[in-house]
């Protein structure tokens, strides 16, 4: 058995603008990818990373027949699901539908302050995703899970 095809490490998430291209899996990701949460995957709970694949089929049987004939897949989702324990404002903004944080700074007897809307508005932010954590085949090597549109 390879000793390495069973994960029991932490992925990292990152994300970046719809549309952005994937790094390979062996480099680090630089702009306009981010680290998701403060300090990455020391951000999210032991739970971990978890990648879901859903999907329904639609089963076709024709007439006298008790079994399908055929199958087709009639929609699916890709889902990477994580508790994230960092409450800094950016990474509660970027979850809150990617807010803006505004700044008010400190003043003669007023104390500076930091907020965001916690409307969120009919649109839906959509980013891309990377979850990223180690290889199953190669020491040292990363995985890589790449969804183009996540929200």
């Amino acid at each position: 058995m390879n000793p390495l095809s069973i994960i029991i490490a932490p992925f990292d998430v990152y994300l970046a603008p719809e549309g952005t291209a994937f790094p390979d899996p062996d480099t680090t990701p630089s702009a306009p990818w981010v680290l998701f949460g403060s300090n990455g995957k020391r951000s999210y709970s032991e739970d971990g990373v978890t990648v879901n694949h859903e999907q329904s089929i639609y089963r076709h049987r024709t007439a006298g027949s008790t079994a399908p004939v055929k199958a087709a897949r009639t929609d699916e989702d890709h889902t990477v699901e994580f508790t994230v324990e960092d409450l800094t404002l950016e990474t509660y903004a970027k979850v809150l539908n990617n807010q803006v944080v505004t700044d008010v700074p400190a003043a003669s007897g007023t104390p500076g302050e930091r907020s965001i809307p916690l409307r969120q508005g009919p649109d839906v932010a959509t980013f891309a995703l990377i979850a990223r954590g180690p290889s199953p085949y190669l020491q040292g090597g990363y995985a890589q899970f790449e969804l183009e549109r996540v929200f």
